[in-house]
């Protein structure tokens, strides 16, 4: 499960990783988390901008163990 604060953490982490400015918009529960509206997620759902589809893939690549469901 996905907390606001485990969100937030995910996020940061995704920020440390990228080396351009992107726009990213949470969807779904993950956005109602963040809202406080949910106590928690069972994934991340999010829509990108500004980078490209394998460049991200890489990132997302690299974060995956740390942020496997639990």
């Amino acid at each position: 499960m996905y907390t606001k604060n485990r969100l937030i953490g995910f996020l940061k982490d995704l920020d440390a990783r990228l080396d351009q400015d992107i726009e990213i918009i949470t969807l779904g529960g993950s956005a109602l988390s963040l809202l406080d509206i949910k106590d928690s997620t069972e994934d991340i759902d999010f829509f990108i901008k500004g980078i490209l589809y394998v460049d991200m893939e890489n990132v997302l690549d690299k974060l995956k163990d740390k942020y496997e469901r639990s």
